[in-house]
């Protein structure tokens, strides 16, 4: 069945959520925090294909693909870990020539960016396989525009992901600094 959803556009979507933090633990599916199938979930979402929730159900769910014939806007499973079912992480294919390169939501305490993963990684990093989702038509590479918004979006992304993480480490000092000033309070009056 011919798609109505190019490759191209399902990278160009994914672009758009460059920086976003990874959420803690599982579940993230906003752009407050996201986690790597929830990515994948929203960005097809945002295009009108609906995709199942998990990596694996993901993979159940689309068209295997064979190493060597992955196109943009496909999807990479990897093992992703020791503690899920495989495969237990997600990613999206940013270019046909260069299909380990990807964006996904990786783990905790990092944000949505650019990655590149080996076909011949191994343990949490091993490749599972590709996967086309039914209703998109591949994309033998992104369009220029995409192509060159790749490298732009990348300092941006590591930025977000930089602000994100200090405003949470500060959140964290603030609490702590207040619990201290809490107990003192309490140990100078008790004395």
């Amino acid at each position: 069945m011919a798609g109505n959803v190019t490759g191209a556009e399902v990278v160009a979507q994914a672009q758009t959520w460059l920086g976003v933090p990874y959420l803690l633990l599982y579940g993230g599916t906003t752009r407050r925090g996201v986690d790597c199938s929830g990515l994948v979930m929203e960005v097809f979402a945002a295009l009108g294909v609906t995709v199942p929730r998990t990596s694996e159900e993901q993979w159940a769910f689309c068209k295997h693909i064979p190493s060597g014939q992955e196109m943009t806007g496909d999807l990479m499973f990897i093992v992703g870990s020791e503690i899920d079912p495989s495969p237990g992480h997600v990613a999206i294919v940013v270019n046909a020539g260069n299909p380990d390169k990807v964006i996904d939501a990786p783990y905790t305490g990092s944000y949505v960016r650019y990655d590149n993963f080996s076909r011949n990684g191994t343990g949490v990093n091993q490749l599972v396989g590709y996967g086309r989702v039914p209703n998109v038509s591949p994309s033998s590479s992104a369009s220029t525009t995409s192509s060159t918004s790749l490298d732009e979006n990348t300092t941006g992304s590591i930025l977000g992901g930089v602000i994100a993480s200090a405003g949470l480490l500060f959140l964290i000092f603030i609490v702590i600094v207040a619990a201290i000033i809490i107990f003192a309070a309490k140990s100078v009056m008790g004395s």
